[in-house]
């Protein structure tokens, strides 16, 4: 079983505001933050395998988890939906021996795009096929995907019991729910005993709601808090996609291409500021970013792990500033 409660690189985590003390060297080693109040320390850079599950067979799916734990990443997070469930087939070809220095986190999910099955039948077999794909006994963090898409009162009375038993056997460590919406996820926390809440670009450079809506109540429940997507679906690392943003008249597209040029005045690029500004939250546990390879393993860690310069700090804090005029433009 995976140790519980140890710490094999207690690095400090960030303070608020503040560049976190960075490993010098040619790879960057990620520093881990408490995973709530839950006795464990994990990772505060996770691996996203939806990138990976993209390229289908052409990936290197042992060369880039290689890499991650070459960093000292060790939340290695995906989703049976991810083109298949090719995510959890691979990474359980590839995990071998070394399934316990991992943290594996997945989810039940709508699927196929049909409605959200949610009974408690359905989110056993789903939790079943995926330990199977894994080739495990057991799954570190299990979610509730997309809680926006199913009945709520279905989710609580119904979905997340489910994987109460499903924890109370010993197939998941953790339980949790994941989605969009902040105010669900925010009643879920407060209402239910979930371990932990991810929610995905909802803190990034473009959009940090995730800091008033539901930080505050997590972290006084001890309720863990992963961040997905910081790159914000691509609006942040895809100058292109920001282009056809704007195109379509939306001001978030106009304000991400400023935003592209400001990094570039600074003497940086845009997916690097969102990954330092994204570090810098001490109360969030975890923060996921899809990676297509070793190469982008160890350039985003790079970036994740890095102090901004104080041109940097400003850039960061003018591309935040077009961001919020966007919005209530």
């Amino acid at each position: 079983m995976r140790p519980e409660a140890q710490d094999p690189d207690p690095t400090p985590a960030p303070q608020s505001g503040e560049g976190t003390p960075r490993t010098t060297g040619a790879t960057s080693r990620v520093h881990r933050r408490p995973l709530g109040a839950l006795g464990e320390n994990v990772s505060a850079f996770g691996l996203g395998c939806g990138p990976l599950a993209r390229l289908g067979d052409h990936a290197d799916w042992k060369g880039t988890l290689d890499a991650a734990m070459g960093c000292g990443i060790d939340v290695v997070d995906m989703a049976p939906r991810e083109f298949r469930a090719h995510s959890e087939e691979m990474l359980g070809r590839v995990m071998n021996d070394r399934r316990d220095d991992l943290f594996l986190s997945t989810r039940c999910t709508p699927l196929d795009g049909k409605p959200f099955d949610t009974s408690e039948k359905a989110v056993r077999e789903q939790l079943e096929a995926s330990l199977r794909r894994l080739r495990t006994d057991r799954i570190d963090l299990y979610q509730v995907h997309d809680v926006e898409t199913a009945n709520a009162r279905r989710l609580l009375e119904i979905t997340l019991p489910a994987l109460v038993a499903a924890r109370e056997r010993g197939e998941v460590r953790y339980i949790g729910a994941s989605g969009n919406s902040l105010d669900l996820l925010r009643e879920i926390l407060i209402t239910f005993p979930v371990d932990a809440i991810l929610s995905y670009s909802r803190f990034d450079l473009a959009n940090a709601d995730l800091a008033e809506a539901v930080l505050p109540a997590a972290e006084e429940r001890g309720i863990a808090v992963i961040n997905a997507s910081p790159l914000h679906m691509g609006l942040l690392s895809n100058p292109e996609h920001a282009r056809e943003v704007a195109a379509a008249d939306r001001p978030a597209g106009a304000a991400a291409e400023h935003a592209f040029e400001i990094a570039s005045r600074a003497g940086t690029d845009l997916p690097r500021l969102a990954l330092e500004f994204a570090a810098q939250e001490p109360r969030i546990a975890c923060t996921l970013v899809g990676c297509e390879n070793a190469r982008e393993v160890l350039a985003n860690v790079q970036a994740f792990e890095s102090t901004p310069t104080e041109l940097e700090r400003r850039a960061i804090e003018e591309i935040r500033a077009g961001f919020h005029a966007a919005e209530i433009a």
